[in-house]
């Protein structure tokens, strides 16, 4: 059995350790290293990565409603302003979903 030091106290511990069984710090697992850059990486997709798409998509609505705007039917500008609200509310944007709720309770007749 070979031994390592702790790398915070310096106690000399198995090699095979994963815990210091003196000041309780962690040793170096490359599993756990692994495990922790993977965790890291989902949460930075679903922060950043994920509400990304839900925005671009809103953008898109917007697009085609403005299509719409330009060549489409009453009907045709009332379904893509509730689209878009409808978008911005799955992206949690609230000024923007107000926004287009207004936007959509003017352009709809009913």
């Amino acid at each position: 059995m070979s031994l390592k030091k702790c790398k915070s106290c310096g106690e000399e511990i198995s090699d095979t350790a994963t815990k210091c069984p003196k000041c309780g710090d962690v040793t170096n697992n490359p599993m756990q290293a692994i495990i922790g850059v993977v965790i890291f990486l989902a949460a930075m997709w679903y922060f950043f990565g994920y509400q990304g798409i839900e925005k671009q998509v809103a953008n898109d609505a917007v697009k085609e409603y403005n299509m719409a705007v330009r060549s489409g039917s009453s009907t045709d500008i009332c379904v893509h302003a509730g689209l878009v609200s409808a978008a911005y509310s799955l992206a949690h944007d609230e000024v923007n979903y107000k926004k287009w709720k207004k936007i959509e309770r003017n352009k709809c007749p009913y």
